[in-house]
């Protein structure tokens, strides 16, 4: 039984339930036994805050029984996943838009437009087409999740928050101390000023989800030999 709040790590697939062609998968090997693997992607299980809505509603039902190792094989229809597509969510947008944040933007590129992800369709004329839909509308889809761990201690739950908001850190250059109360996070301290919001959504989910009372961030400079 999974919980609301519980910190939960998954492997799952999820394939288009008319093609079944794989669309996307957190297991590396499958990723490339379907040709859509990514060498910038770094295939591990997802770290998800169950009942945040960091999954659809549909798979969090699906899922809520789980024990830790089972498998469960299930499909939603698109209006219970991703919606239908919709064509005002294609629109157009000045190249300029794009030039003044020094983004040059190519089709099959994904950028934030706003708060939202949009693919770039065509670039033409001094514009720039973006889809705004997202990438599994309009389809129904299969999915196959295996539930890896449910996090049962602070120690467990603070290493799968790391995991998941700090996966872009090279190795060996953080460190994660933990004690009954605190929680220490040592980084490096050469980060751009885009951290700062990771550390705070960070720091609130350790705050939700972890007895510790205190979050403290160390940054570490090496000297440049």
């Amino acid at each position: 039984m999974i919980n609301n709040n519980d910190i939960i790590e998954i492997d799952l697939v999820i394939r288009d339930k008319n093609t079944k062609d794989v669309l996307d998968t957190t297991i590396e090997s499958v990723a490339k036994e379907s040709n859509i693997y990514n060498s910038k992607t770094k295939y591990q299980p997802l770290v998800v805050i169950f009942g945040k809505g960091e999954l659809l509603k549909g798979v969090e039902e699906n899922i809520k029984d789980l024990d830790s190792g089972k498998t469960k094989e299930f499909s939603l229809t698109k209006d219970k996943a991703f919606g239908e597509r919709d064509s005002k969510l294609i629109q157009l947008v000045p190249l300029s838009d794009f030039k003044k944040e020094n983004i040059d933007p190519k089709p099959g590129m994904y950028i934030n437009l706003g708060n939202r992800q949009a693919k770039v369709l065509n670039v033409s004329g001094g514009r720039v087409q973006m889809d705004l839909n997202h990438e599994f509308s309009g389809k129904d889809l299969d999915y196959k999740i295996t539930l890896k761990k449910v996090c049962a201690n602070d120690k467990d739950k603070a290493q799968a928050l790391y995991t998941k908001y700090f996966f872009f850190m090279p190795e060996g250059k953080t460190k994660l101390n933990v004690s009954d109360k605190e929680l220490e996070l040592v980084i490096p301290g050469t980060l751009p000023k885009e951290i700062e919001y990771i550390k705070y959504t960070f720091i609130q989910s350790v705050f939700e989800t972890c007895n510790f009372s205190n979050v403290k961030f160390s940054e570490n400079y090496e000297k440049k030999q």
